[in-house]
């Protein structure tokens, strides 16, 4: 018993002939289109200039991840402040934090 060739059906194939190609337009070309149907590009738009950092690199200990979203101001305000203690972003969260905690148990005190 024979095995049926699974290609039998392309034994007759021949590619089609090569379609001429359209020549490419120019970048200008292309602009001048975009323009008269009303496409408008994509400039970008310059909210705040991102702060000058240092290269630090800091053997921690620490390998936990913390993503979050904020403002631009408030990323670049916690560089600034990690630069000007020379201390890794998480040591100064953490620092941060602490302040944070010692501000609230005082609220929480003089509430009393």
């Amino acid at each position: 018993m024979s095995r049926v060739d699974p290609l039998e059906n392309l034994k007759n194939f021949e590619p089609k002939a090569a379609i001429e190609k359209k020549s490419r337009q120019s970048d200008a070309e292309i602009e001048e289109l975009a323009n008269q149907h009303g496409f408008v590009g994509r400039q970008s738009t310059a909210l705040s200039q991102p702060v000058e950092r240092s290269r630090r690199r800091f053997k921690t200990g620490r390998n936990i991840q913390i993503n979050i979203k904020g403002e631009l101001e408030t990323k670049n305000e916690l560089y600034r402040i990690a630069d000007h203690i020379d201390q890794p972003l998480g040591e100064t969260l953490k620092r941060a934090l602490a302040a944070l905690q010692r501000e609230l148990d005082q609220a929480d005190g003089s509430a009393e």
